[in-house]
């Protein structure tokens, strides 16, 4: 770089910025040797750096002033953090500007790689356009990856590209005008390993915005099982023969009790609130007249039927109708409410009347605010507050990429659809590679309604660490298939980190967009990793051990042929798809030349919910919850040669080893509601 004068950083994580006054900056990630550069556009003044903190760490800064159109004032920065793959660029309009005004714009980055953006409703990824809101991810065929995307005031964020291709970063409004004060940034991530780009990128917004990021059991949908009336349940709009509503939903409860399974919470969903000019529950194509229980359904009111039914709700709410009565009371924008007060006295409501999950419909529309530069927040902030205030989450359905990028400043927003209504094996991919965007950002991708005996829809639900909700008609449910997913308490059975396509999937999709998906989902024991290894598409997929994150040998499970193999982490490990999926459970056999494989009756078979604790050195020792309701827990595993157990707590039964096949299985038997703890070693040890 020839430059007049010169200012540089670098930091810990390999990567250097030099900012010269001509206007010119240039950032090298020196791990890839990728380069990125481009112009502010005008002279610099006051050029220097400097070191600060934020929420996301300690940073590297060079600032400076330069001028927009008119010479208006503008301030600049570009920040290197120290232990962060990442770069920040900060916009401030000194004095007011116009949206055509961007930065940073790249003219030089690392060219001819794939690249995958999100572009419309439920997230839309592609893998050949460019979406508006970004972010953008572009990857080579090692994983090596960057990511770029706007990092605050995502609601007006744009991304585009200029006419020489330039990667550039803006906003965007129904009004050309910025005034003076507002701040834009944006963020570039550059990492090894396309998931792990995402990681970094996702956690540096979440950390930026001080959201602290739920646990996959943070509120009742998340930890139980729960039953819907959405759009594909068998009662959306409609109730069983003979039953009002409230009968129904009291029958469907008694179902689950009479079978001795517990139902963790109740969803409600359109039907259940007046709509359209007359205030109709039944004018399903209309937008919200109020947001009150329909009396001619709920005669004694919600928290009278919440009351008699004994469980937690969560409720749906669209947009507001034209003719809503709000529209005349509070502020209003578009066609959502924006007015701080309106939201605080609907989530009193709800509080009040048993409801704790707010689950926010239609957002890619009819229910979006005008394109103003404060309306966009104003809608979500005041949402997000209100919850919060009453001690309530949310979740985001018909969410655009923005929407997304938004869930990173609230802690209150657990779950998120990225994929279309009913879940149906064509809305799979879009669940994870849509979901991906989620999980980044801290949220946990709900795949929607479907069927208890849909084994493979059932399966995926329960491997995303998200809701697990069925929506079968009275008499219809699988009680056996459900409880590979729950307990008799209600609780999920679930990994510690949802599934996400492992990064050979992005490159084969983004060369072929018919290719085979596989994807993993991860149970972490301090460092002893389970993997649950989902495959669909055609024809046979291979993966190695070390591509899961292994280095030394593993078990591989095949869940549903019920045979294994021994690998090396070099080796492949062939998933044949049966019924078009595969499903394999990965274990490492560590010192002791054991690999327990945990609860053969569960999807995720070595899930905290079943086994608290597992640790290796000579010997394999776990702690096995047994949950309220049952006093036998049956357990399987590998092992090199016969298995010797001990047990803490509890007492072992019916222990049997195949020499051929190197599997052992055995019963546990203990207290209801404790955890026995079994040691387990090889007879040659």
């Amino acid at each position: 770089m020839t430059l007049k004068q010169l200012v540089s950083v670098a930091n810990g994580a390999g990567i250097s910025l030099n900012v010269g006054e001509g206007g010119r900056f240039e950032i090298v990630d020196h791990k890839r040797s990728w380069t990125f550069s481009g112009r502010v556009g005008t002279p610099l003044a006051g050029l220097s750096a400097q070191r600060g903190r934020d929420r996301a760490g300690l940073f590297r800064e060079i600032s400076f002033a330069f001028t927009g159109p008119r010479r208006a004032a503008r301030r600049g920065a570009i920040r290197l953090y120290d232990r962060r793959d990442v770069v920040l660029f900060r916009h401030e309009f000194i004095d007011p500007g116009t949206t055509a005004e961007v930065f940073p714009s790249l003219s030089q980055y690392p060219r001819r790689l794939h690249h995958l953006t999100y572009t419309g409703i439920f997230g839309g990824f592609s893998f050949s356009r460019f979406g508006a809101d970004g972010p953008w991810v572009f990857f080579d065929d090692d994983g090596n990856a960057f990511i770029v995307s706007a990092a605050s005031h995502f609601m007006n964020g744009l991304l585009s590209r200029g006419s020489r291709g330039e990667l550039r970063c803006g906003s965007v409004a129904n009004t050309q005008t910025i005034p003076s004060g507002f701040v834009q940034t944006a963020v570039l991530a550059v990492a090894s390993g396309i998931n792990q780009t995402f990681e970094n990128w996702g956690r540096f917004l979440t950390d930026l915005a001080g959201k602290k990021r739920p646990a996959n059991d943070a509120d009742a949908g998340l930890k139980y099982l729960g039953y819907w009336t959405d759009h594909g349940a068998r009662y959306y709009y409609r109730t069983a023969p003979g039953l009002d509503y409230v009968g129904t939903l009291l029958k469907v409860r008694d179902e689950f009790d009479a079978a001795n399974q517990r139902l963790g919470y109740l969803q409600l969903d359109s039907w259940f609130y007046p709509k359209g000019r007359r205030g109709d529950w039944r004018a399903v194509r209309h937008g919200a007249y109020l947001y009150d229980a329909a009396p001619e359904l709920f005669p004694d009111g919600l928290g009278a039927f919440q009351k008699k039914l004994g469980l937690p709700l969560v409720t749906h709410n669209r947009w507001l109708d034209a003719h809503s009565p709000y529209r005349k009371k509070f502020a209003v924008s578009g066609n959502v409410a924006i007015d701080p007060k309106l939201w605080r006295r609907w989530m009193r409501y709800l509080r009040g009347n048993g409801v704790r999950i707010y689950e926010q419909d239609w957002l890619s529309g009819p229910a979006l605010p005008q394109r103003t530069l404060d309306a966009g927040d104003r809608f979500m902030d005041s949402m997000a507050a209100a919850a919060g205030a009453e001690r309530m989450t949310m979740q985001y359905c018909m969410p655009l990429p923005r929407h997304f990028l938004q869930s990173s400043k609230y802690s209150n927003l657990t779950t998120i659809r990225p994929s279309g209504d009913r879940l149906k094996e064509q809305h799979w991919r879009s669940f994870l590679f849509n979901g991906r965007l989620a999980t980044a950002l801290g949220v946990w991708p709900w795949t929607d309604v479907f069927k208890s005996s849909e084994t493979a829809n059932l399966l995926l639900a329960t491997l995303s660490g998200g809701m697990v909700g069925i929506g079968d008609a009275i008499g219809k449910i699988d009680w056996v298939s459900l409880r590979r997913a729950v307990r008799e308490d209600g609780v999920i059975v679930k990994p510690d980190e949802p599934l996400t396509p492992l990064d050979q999937s992005y490159v084969a999709r983004a060369k072929d967009s018919s290719a085979s998906i596989v994807a993993a989902a991860r149970t972490n024991h301090e460092g002893w990793i389970t993997s649950y290894v989902f495959a669909f598409g055609g024809g046979t997929i291979t993966v190695s051990p070390a591509a899961l994150g292994y280095e030394g040998p593993v078990y591989a499970y095949d869940y549903f042929r019920k045979s294994g193999a021994y690998l090396t982490p070099e080796a492949r490990l062939r998933l044949t798809l049966m019924g078009r999926i595969a499903y394999f459970i990965v274990v490492p056999v560590a010192a002791s030349g054991i690999g327990l494989l945990g609860d053969p009756d569960k999807f995720v078979s070595n899930a905290r919910s079943r086994v608290r604790r597992i640790a290796d050195s000579d010997r394999l020792r776990a702690e096995i919850v047994v949950a309220p309701g049952e006093s036998r827990v049956r357990l399987h595993g590998f092992s090199r040669a016969q298995p010797v157990l001990d047990v803490k707590a509890g007492s072992i039964e019916n222990l049997a080893y195949d020499q051929r096949y190197r599997l052992f299985q055995f019963d546990l038997t203990a207290r209801p509601g404790t955890a026995a703890t079994i040691t387990a070693r090889t007879s040659r040890q």
